[in-house]
């Protein structure tokens, strides 16, 4: 129920993150076994860092193309003072507005290039192991949370930097189709039924193999509602193609709950059935 660090150095983790020791107490006289279950079967499954996709965000860090979203490695550069700054007012103005909004791009810049490299740091540390397991806490709504910076609940490239450690042949159409719809998800075709998106990702599957044979050169990923993680489907798609349902697959795919307004009456009302 505690811990969550390689050291005995720091405070251990709670199974709640909360101050109140008024909860805690509580919780201390509650039979949660279901809840404990739970917790501990996902701190148990074991994950590992996705080699290709680490390699690719390496080198977009390494210059200023600020692909799929990171962070330039240089400060904006301010916009140059007009000649005439000291009497024309009109002009003065503009040019402070313009120099403001630079410099706030790049107080911005500093702590999305702090946490990257941060994320990146621990990314690099773990790259070879073969796996690697993620402490997990629950707020006092019983949502179950991780508590590291890289985790599979991060942002979409700190998604993408991790995949399942113990990977499964897709061995079915149905497993196939399945990584065929998050595909189509990830590039924002997420409106139509499953037939379609299934349809959509065999449609684009010379594009996909192409972002997976050079992502540089082939940049439709960027366009994706969820850069790398399409990038990420993308050599998953490529091994499909390669080795067909023999193909190991070690990539999420997402679900989203559906109809949550309803659930969130069936909860007010505690109707069983419509929760």
């Amino acid at each position: 129920l505690v811990g969550g660090y390689l050291t005995n150095e720091v405070k251990p983790l709670t199974l709640v993150k909360t101050r109140s020791k008024r909860y805690f107490r509580r919780l201390e006289k509650m039979n949660m076994p279901q809840v404990y279950e739970a917790v501990n079967r996902i701190q148990a499954t074991p994950w590992r860092i996705n080699h290709r996709v680490l390699e690719v965000i390496e080198q977009i860090l390494q210059t200023n193309s600020e692909l799929g979203g990171m962070p330039r490695n240089e400060a904006y550069e301010l916009p140059v003072k007009p000649a005439d700054i000291d009497t024309n007012e009109e002009a003065r103005e503009a040019y402070r507005k313009e120099a403001y909004a630079v410099h706030q791009a790049n107080v911005k810049l500093v702590s999305r290039c702090a946490k990257v490299q941060g994320i990146m740091r621990t990314a690099r540390k773990y790259r070879d192991f073969e796996a690697i397991y993620f402490p997990y806490q629950l707020d006092f709504r019983g949502r179950v949370y991780p508590v590291t910076s890289l985790s599979p609940q991060g942002e979409d490239f700190v998604k993408a930097l991790i995949e399942f450690a113990e990977g499964e042949e897709l061995g079915t159409e149905q497993a196939a189709d399945w990584l065929a719809i998050h595909i189509a998800n990830l590039f924002g075709v997420d409106k139509v039924p499953f037939i379609d998106r299934v349809l959509w990702t065999h449609q684009h599957s010379d594009m996909l193999l192409a972002i997976a044979e050079n992502p540089f050169d082939n940049r439709e990923w960027c366009d994706a509602d969820k850069p790398f993680q399409a990038l990420a489907a993308a050599f998953e798609w490529q091994g499909y193609i390669e080795h067909g349902l023999a193909h190991v697959s070690r990539i999420p795919v997402a679900l989203d709950g559906s109809c949550s307004g309803l659930q969130n009456f069936g909860m007010a009302l505690r109707c069983e059935v419509t929760g």
